[in-house]
């Protein structure tokens, strides 16, 4: 309203002093201003009510003022009231607390000074009288009471009562614990051990454990709780006990399997020492020479007693064929690998259950130390045995008897492939084994470099009178066949050798590849070597004919050989052509050989007589008498050339046709060629003398190639030559 009036104010003419719009909307402005008195009347009203409002909400405020007031002088009253009543109840509970506080403490240790009245007669008669439960809760009460009288009280007697109950009670527990073990750990089933390593099928179950022990449920639950409240109250002598224990029955195991192999074998293992004697791959000196003196002593005494001789030669023959005492102790038999190899396995096998059957009994920071101890005895005697092994394949290598080490690859081969086996069950004691698989690799190793020494080395020039294969080819490659089934351990061995490495050219990624090549490399060095070795021996034959027939045989018994085993595809992996090699040196020998026909070749194919002159048809006297003399030559040296491959080939029968009357064409010959006796001691009726130096010829061929019992049967066939 005030704003609407100043307004108008504003608007009026300054002249007249009147509103321009005074006359125009009179009729407009009134009605505004009686609605603007309306509402103001209106708000009075409204602010008169809001007063009376006002005044009685004071009131209600002083009300409540009032009554706040009066709850807080009550409540001030009641905590003047309580309070002393509630501090005195806390106090008194304070006290109860302590009361019975020191009842329970009283009681605890009146219950430590009785204890040892209480558990007495529990601990004398022992866990096996009663129930272990109840022993071991007697033991743990003794084992507080000890702590409390050490703590608070050292010098009472009821500690040194305590204390010895609770000594003999763990002495107790110990014993039990042995007796239980003792009385469930059964000697293992040998034989059983034996068929499951033998079977086939179990060699993928190596690793499965072999049920050793007949632990009941019961008391392999008893062994674990003893165990456990040995281990907390720290006594560890359970561990050694258990060990000791089982120590002993893996080793009478171990044992056991040897002597049963041993039982079980019977006169078998005579047999094997014989059939390993009989392949050797070359004579010692010491053995040709006793041989060779044996010869001599016979051939001393031919001519000056006759009887004599064959007694002599059977008596050499028979040293000859049966090895001595000492060198059968020093062969290494087939069963004699066989039963280290069963023993070895069973060994694994035995502490691979034990590992399995000590879970639960033995503390987990306790187990290695106790497989250890476990395995220790029987490891020492397996290493004694694979030491033996070893300085008995020395012995052979110092006698050039290569083909006897090989029977260590078959242990190595086996150590290699479950030495992960024995890493989880052997620790501190492993060193052992390693260091046994450590000295045969060294021994093996050592083998290999000796044999192509001895090939470079070889003096002896012993030859086979047929020009046949030479023993020492025959030796070496079943030698090196044998080689092939043990590349992967050879390899090894055999990346040592700086010249093998450097042969090789390269080193392929591939191990199989690498292998291989490393392997045809060895062989390649030993098969030149034993070339070399033959033709050298091959100069030693008189004839020279023959050395081509000799190098030929031999050649072409090492290329047979070769292609017959897998030795072509090793060294192949490292020379390609060594297959054309020896088929071109194979060629060349027949080629010289051939050429041993152009001296009976040389009289027919001569020029001497013009060839009008034979076509004619008419020779001359001179002419007949020339062709006739030179088909007599050439029958006279082909008869020489058949009788020389007749005795070469078969020497036995030649002395029968002797015997029977049909030597005189070829006494002359024989005089010549083998005894180098005049030719008039023959034609003298010396026959006796000369069969005897025959006879003497043939037992030295027998004496080198151990036939000896074809020259007794001879002899009971023919008693002319007794």
């Amino acid at each position: 309203s005030i704003f609407i009036t100043h307004w108008t104010l504003m608007m009026k003419n300054p002249s007249s002093g009147q509103s321009p719009f005074e006359k125009r909307d009179v009729r407009l402005i009134s009605p505004s201003l009686a609605e603007i008195d309306a509402k103001l009347r209106k708000e009075k009203e409204n602010l008169a009510i809001l007063e009376d409002t006002l005044k009685k909400n004071k009131a209600v405020n002083e009300s409540v003022n009032k009554i706040l007031l009066s709850f807080e002088d009550r409540l001030g009253n009641l905590e003047k009231t309580i309070l002393p009543v509630y501090n005195e109840t806390s106090i008194l509970q304070r006290r109860q607390h302590n009361l019975e506080s020191v009842l329970g403490a009283l009681d605890n240790v009146i219950g430590y000074h009785s204890v040892s009245r209480d558990v007495e007669y529990i601990i004398k008669d022992g866990p096996g009288g009663r129930d272990l439960h109840v022993f071991i809760e007697a033991m743990d009460r003794l084992f507080s009471a000890v702590n409390y009288f050490e703590k608070n009280n050292p010098s009472s007697v009821e500690l040194e009562n305590v204390a010895t109950l609770f000594e003999n009670g763990t002495g107790t527990l110990c014993r039990e614990f042995r007796e239980i073990l003792t009385r469930y750990s059964n000697p293992v089933n040998v034989r059983k051990v034996i068929n499951l390593i033998n079977d086939e099928e179990s060699e993928v179950s190596l690793r499965e454990s072999l049920p050793v022990s007949n632990l009941p449920e019961k008391a392999k639950c008893e062994l674990k709780e003893i165990s456990g409240w040995l281990t907390r109250h720290g006594k560890v002598d359970h561990v050694n006990v258990y060990a000791r224990i089982r120590s002993n029955i893996v080793v009478n195991t171990v044992v056991g399997i040897k002597d049963q192999m041993k039982k079980e074998s019977g006169s078998h293992g005579n047999s094997g020492r014989q059939s390993l004697s009989n392949v050797v791959f070359y004579s010692s000196n010491k053995g040709n020479r006793k041989v060779d003196l044996g010869m001599s002593k016979i051939q001393k005494m031919i001519e000056k007693k006759a009887s004599m001789v064959l007694n002599k030669a059977s008596k050499t023959i028979e040293s000859s064929r049966r090895p001595s005492a000492v060198v059968l102790e020093d062969l290494i038999a087939d069963y004699d690998i066989e039963t280290f190899l069963i023993s070895l396995s069973g060994f694994l096998k035995l502490m691979m259950s034990e590992k399995l059957v000590m879970q639960g009994i033995i503390p987990d920071d306790h187990m290695c130390a106790c497989l250890d101890m476990i395995g220790r005895d029987s490891l020492e005697y397996l290493a004694k045995e694979g030491e033996s092994l070893c300085q008995r394949a020395k012995k052979l290598i110092l006698r050039q008897d290569f083909i006897g080490v090989l029977s260590l690859l078959p242990i190595l081969k086996h150590v290699t492939t479950q030495l992960t086996d024995f890493d989880s069950v052997l620790f501190q004691e492993k060193t052992k084994l390693k260091s046994l698989v450590s000295g045969m690799s060294e021994t093996v190793s050592g083998a290999l470099d000796e044999v192509i020494n001895r090939l470079k080395t070889d003096q002896d020039r012993h030859l086979p009178h047929d020009g046949t294969v030479h023993e020492l080819t025959s030796n070496t490659l079943v030698f090196l066949e044998q080689l092939l089934d043990y590349k992967d351990i050879l390899a090894p061995l055999m990346s040592q050798d700086q010249c093998l490495i450097n042969s090789t050219r390269f080193i392929s990624a591939d191990k199989d590849l690498q292998d291989n090549m490393l392997l045809g490399a060895y062989l390649q060095r030993v098969l030149s070597t034993l070339g070399l070795n033959l033709f050298s021996k091959s100069e030693g034959y008189g004839d020279s004919h023959l050395r081509p027939i000799f190098r030929l045989n031999n050649y072409q018994y090492i290329l047979s050989a070769v292609q017959r085993t897998a030795m072509l595809t090793t060294l192949s992996a490292f020379e390609k052509g060594c297959e054309e090699n020896y088929q071109d040196l194979v060629l060349e020998q027949k080629r010289l050989y051939s050429q041993s026909w152009s001296r009976v070749l040389h009289y027919i194919v001569g020029t001497d007589i013009p060839l009008p002159v034979l076509q004619a048809g008419k020779l001359k006297d001179k002419d007949r008498a020339f062709v006739k003399d030179k088909f007599t030559v050439k029958q006279r040296l082909l008869n020489f050339i058949s009788i020389q491959i007749y005795i070469y080939c078969n020497f036995t029968y030649f002395i029968h046709s002797c015997l029977t009357g049909a030597y005189q064409p070829i006494l002359v010959l024989l005089s010549k060629i083998c005894l180098k006796i005049p030719v008039t001691r023959i034609i003298q009726h010396d026959f006796a003398i000369w069969l005897i130096s025959l006879s003497q010829v043939y037992l030295s061929i027998c004496v080198h190639c151990c036939e000896g019992i074809i020259h007794f049967n001879m002899c009971s066939t023919y008693p002319l030559l007794c």
